[in-house]
């Protein structure tokens, strides 16, 4: 599903909330000066105590990284990507390369004495720290001489000069190139006095790298993908804008300059807060919220600061719909709904924080409570991964540094609290049902409609999973390893975004087509007015034909429903027509995606999650006894999430049958 961005005479929610207040005529009167605009307090000599200690755990392994050479994105890995299509080895690289770089400066900010006016300092601490600001200088010029900042995968120096090297005199402003932008006006803004003493030229250096590669082009070039002025608005919009804006904050003294780039990236970020729907649901799966519109989120935030609350984004519809977004893909505090290029088990990278200040703002306190519950016991407010300027912001909240340190007294109860008993996204066409609100335990049932043209899109019309206990059962196997094939036109090739492995049927030997034409018809949420009444079956309900290259008349009918009496009950029934010509009397297919181990009895099959538990009985009617195939697992992002293997459940329908009903039943073990 293609969200359409706003047409450019079109007034979107930014500019309708704040007018003319989006010019870089009053932008050039509202903005903080560049020392001031992304100041957070946090500087060489000014943390407080529970801050410092907070970063203890970086110090070590900044200061053993000191003796060891910098990683080097070699050009032949550049290369790799337009030549065997591996991109993993090089951004691996550069993302080892700057998280080296974020750990030294606030291994400095924990280790640079407090500022008591006395020149006295700690035996040996001078020494640590020039070796530190030794060790950043040497970060950042390292950036400053690579020689893009751009991800291999995302430049087009191929097609456009025919190069598989970086073509340094036409930059490419991609997210790779507007992380490193925004890491070096967030290390200048807490550290650019300090390196300027030792170091003279390191700041001017930076500033003109920055102009050079992300400015400049970004002014120059109005054919920019992320901009969305193709209609196609997407995740990349606020993550590249986001940073653009940060780094003019900071790096950009120019008065007039900084305020029309600021004003340019606002018109931008309109367009995609434009692009979101009312219920505020991420097509692209549910992790590229993290990515997408928590950046959104984020440089909202710092222009509120940077502009002293002249530009306020808290009443901006539909910025609360999409704070509880992250709350509706849950099945418990570790493990999201996968639907799309999502990954299953939370990762390292995310930045809680952020859900936990917009939950506040907006008023929800499952996102409060979903944050709540990763804040857990490790010191840094925010993982190093997230990038440096999430940690430091999440280091500055006082609030988000201080939640959660007090232990649950019901884990069971609390692990689940912020879990709504139903959620239907009409935007994305997911419903997810469990028995209770509040409670993780017993089934809950994720389903999706759709259509087979979302960003990040695998075809997956009528799939379906379920968790037992908030650990999913029936799976989506979610984001797999990118590589040039990713999105491309042969991204279909990869077997984890074909139909034949998702929880839909094969018809007539037909998997599903990619395309916006291939999608669900009459689909209908389950009781339809959303509300409940106790006990009452919900689910939702859909014809599947769609969704594959079938003749209009036919027909398949997939009813998922949930139960929800004590640990609740899920059932499937697929009901179908199909024409009777000889070609649509071919083999189908039910197919389930497991996890977990397979007990095989006469007549049902005993499911345990891969993390042990309470066992799902699987029972069925419409078809003999299944084929269990093993797939062993290689790719290293999945394997996080599922192990070394899943298992493939495949029903063989009655052969030549154009009308028949496949039924089924999935509970807990009694």
């Amino acid at each position: 599903m293609i969200r359409q961005a706003a047409p450019l005479s079109t007034i979107g929610p930014l500019r309708a909330a704040w007018g003319s207040r989006i010019s870089p005529a009053a932008l050039r009167m509202s903005l903080l000066p560049p020392s001031a605009a992304l100041d957070l307090g946090l500087r060489p000599g000014c943390l407080r105590t529970e801050q410092r200690i907070a970063l203890k755990g970086i110090v070590a392994p900044a200061l053993a990284a000191i003796k060891q050479p910098w990683p080097w994105p070699r050009p032949s890995d550049y290369a790799r990507y337009f030549i065997d299509g591996d991109r993993t080895d090089y951004e691996d690289m550069v993302a080892a390369r700057q998280r080296r770089l974020s750990r030294a400066v606030l291994a400095l900010l924990a280790l640079a004495p407090p500022d008591t006016g006395h020149d006295q300092q700690p035996e040996g601490s001078d020494t640590v720290m020039k070796r530190l600001v030794a060790e950043v200088a040497d970060g950042i010029l390292a950036l400053c001489e690579q020689s893009t900042w751009c991800w291999a995968a995302h430049d087009d120096t191929y097609v456009r000069h025919g190069a598989v090297l970086p073509t340094v005199t036409d930059p490419f402003v991609d997210l790779g190139a507007g992380e490193v932008a925004a890491q070096l006006a967030w290390i200048d803004a807490v550290l650019g006095e300090r390196l300027e003493q030792t170091y003279p030229g390191l700041g001017a250096r930076v500033r003109h790298e920055v102009r050079a590669r992300i400015i400049d082009p970004f002014l120059a070039r109005r054919d920019w993908h992320w901009l969305g002025l193709d209609g196609d608005v997407h995740n990349w919009s606020p993550w590249i804008q986001g940073n653009i804006i940060v780094a003019a904050l900071r790096l950009m003294d120019d008065v007039d300059l900084r305020a029309e780039v600021v004003s340019l990236a606002i018109a931008g970020l309109d367009r995609y807060v434009a692009s979101l729907p009312d219920d505020g649901a991420i097509d692209e799966g549910s992790t590229y919220w993290w990515n997408g519109a928590a950046r959104l989120l984020e440089v909202l935030e710092r222009l509120r600061v940077a502009t002293e609350g002249v530009l306020d984004p808290s009443r901006i519809k539909p910025l609360a719909a999409l704070v509880d977004f992250p709350v509706a893909m849950s099945f418990s505090s570790d493990w999201s709904i996968s639907f799309a290029d999502a990954r299953a088990r939370h990762t390292a990278d995310k930045s809680w924080r952020t859900l936990f200040h917009w939950g506040r703002i907006v008023g929800s306190p499952g996102a409060v409570a979903l944050a709540t519950s990763h804040r857990g016991s490790s010191a840094l407010p925010c993982p190093v991964e997230a990038g440096l300027g999430r940690v430091l912001v999440a280091l500055a909240d006082e609030d988000w540094c201080a939640a959660g340190s007090e232990p649950a007294v019901d884990s069971v109860t609390s692990e689940g609290s912020f879990l709504p008993s139903q959620v239907w996204l009409p935007s994305i066409q997911v419903s997810v049902d469990r028995p209770r609100a509040g409670d993780v335990r017993g089934l809950a049932l994720a389903a999706k409609a759709g259509t087979n043209n979302e960003h990040h899109n695998h075809n997956d019309v009528g799939s379906f999973l379920v968790a037992l206990d908030g650990i999913p059962v029936v799976i989506d196997l979610g984001q797999p390893t990118y590589t040039a094939l990713s999105f491309s036109p042969r991204r279909y090739e990869i077997w984890t975004n074909r139909s034949g492995w998702h929880s839909v049927p094969v018809i007539a030997c037909h998997e599903q087509s990619a395309g916006a034409r291939f999608k669900a018809r009459r689909v209908k949420r389950i009781p339809e007015t959303g509300q409940i009444s106790r006990g009452e079956t919900r689910g939702l309900d859909m014809d599947l034909a769609g969704a594959y290259a079938l003749p209009s008349d036919a027909t398949w009918h997939r009813s998922l429903r949930l139960q929800p009496d004590g640990d609740g009950v899920v059932t499937l029934e697929d009901a179908w027509d199909l024409p009777s010509t000889p070609e649509f009397q071919a083999q189908s297919l039910e197919r389930l995606l497991v996890v977990g181990d397979i007990e095989e009895r006469p007549d049902a099959l005993l499911l345990t999650p891969a993390d042990g538990g309470r066992r799902v009985a699987l029972m069925w009617s419409g078809a003999q006894a299944p084929n269990i195939e093993r797939r062993d697992i290689e790719d290293p992002l999945l394997r996080e999430s599922w192990g070394d293997h899943i298992n493939r459940i495949s029903w063989a329908l009655p052969e030549a049958t154009v009308q028949g009903v496949f039924c089924l039943s999935i509970g807990v073990e009694s």
